[in-house]
């Protein structure tokens, strides 16, 4: 009888380190695929950061120009409205 208890607790023994190997392995892929997750992650990041500088700087470029536009427009404006008065 008690070398069926001792074969039984072998075999569950062993089961029990065979599931324990398993659930390693499956944390061990996971930690992988997690790892490369982050790193996509963070490159997707660092390129979105990089396009909203270039917008950032290309709105700032674009307000510019249009300031400057505006400005000789109205230079321009003034300028006929003293050659009509005149």
């Amino acid at each position: 009888m008690t070398l069926h208890f001792e074969r039984q607790w072998k075999n569950s023994y062993d089961e029990a380190r065979k599931e324990k190997r398993k659930v390693m392995k499956e944390l061990y892929d996971l930690q992988i695929r997690f790892n490369s997750t982050e790193s996509q992650m963070k490159e997707i990041m660092s390129e979105y950061e990089e396009k909203m500088k270039e917008e950032h700087w290309h709105r700032m470029e674009t307000e510019e120009r249009h300031e400057i536009m505006m400005t000789q427009m109205e230079n321009h404006i003034a300028e006929q409205e003293k050659i009509i008065v005149h």
